[in-house]
Formats: C-alpha cells, sequence, structure tokens
C-alpha cells in the first residue's frame, strides 16, 4: 500500500510542541476537531468523568498504582 503525500494550506500556522521533562518514557493523546478548531484534551474525559472510570480500569490501562489514579482524577 502506498500512500500519497498532499500539501495542505492553511490561513493561520499552528504549531504544537511538548516536552518530556521525565527520565521515562512518555505517551500523550490529543485529537483536532475541524468543528470547534483547537486541541480535544482526552485527560478532561479519562480523568474528569462522572461517573468515575474504576480504579482498577486505571491502573491497568496506564500501568500505573491506584494512589496515582486517584491522584490525577482529583486534580480533575
Amino acid at each position: 500500500m502506498s500512500w500519497k503525500r498532499i500539501p495542505q494550506m492553511y490561513n493561520k500556522m499552528v504549531s504544537f510542541t511538548s516536552l518530556n521533562v521525565g527520565n521515562t518514557s512518555a505517551v500523550a493523546f490529543a485529537g483536532l476537531s475541524g468543528q470547534n478548531p483547537g486541541v480535544i484534551t482526552i485527560a478532561n474525559a479519562v480523568f474528569g468523568s462522572n461517573p468515575p472510570i474504576s480504579d482498577d480500569v486505571l491502573a491497568m490501562a496506564f500501568q500505573v498504582d491506584k494512589k496515582i489514579g486517584n491522584y490525577l482524577q482529583s486534580q480533575f
């Protein structure tokens, strides 16, 4: 399967920069919306959901301790 690159022109330039300040690998999820331009963060949906997502599910999905999942949920 081959992919063809198609240059696209935009009225305004959008630039995103991120920096991992830790000593381990990091993953970021983001999406762009054509209906409401800007970044849609998944963190608000995952950690700020109502009702909250189970601690066990967060710990397994993000491979962290349950305490870290609780801490992250408390920030939202």
